[in-house]
């Protein structure tokens, strides 16, 4: 157990002469901190509040009818509301789970063109649909 001055020093703070000496830095921790500083940054830049990127589903305006890879829709604000690289999702009535593709490029307010086709048939009803932001 060392001395501790009155100041709250402890003698192993100073030099043989008195002098205080000069605490050392860690480069190691100093790298770590400014890794960490610019993960933090990317991900808020790239985030939503909070720095979570925002994955929610949103119901579309409007319904679409599909075949092959193009999208057809009817009363659909594709331009408005969706973007290329978004996430566009339909509910296949067969299997009742939501099917993902990715919008490749939009063509007008309502014709748009996905990744690959759907597993399931949709020219003869329309239905809802939802997207992701990308």
């Amino acid at each position: 157990m060392g001395l501790t001055f009155k100041n709250g020093g402890k003698a192993s703070d100073y030099d043989a002469t008195g002098k205080k000496k000069k605490k050392k830095k860690s480069h190691k921790k100093s790298k770590e901190s400014s890794k960490h500083t610019q993960e933090t940054s990317t991900a808020s830049s790239s985030s939503g509040p909070g720095g979570q990127a925002d994955m929610s589903q949103k119901r579309g305006t409007g319904s679409v009818f599909h075949s092959s890879t193009i999208v057809t829709g009817q009363d659909t604000r594709f331009l408005s509301e969706l973007s290329q690289g978004d996430a566009f999702i339909l509910k296949n009535p067969a299997t009742n789970k939501d099917e993902m593709r990715v919008i490749r490029f939009i063509t007008s307010d309502s014709s748009l063109a996905i990744s690959s086709a759907f597993s399931f048939a949709c020219s003869s009803s329309s239905s809802s649909f939802k997207y992701v932001k990308a």
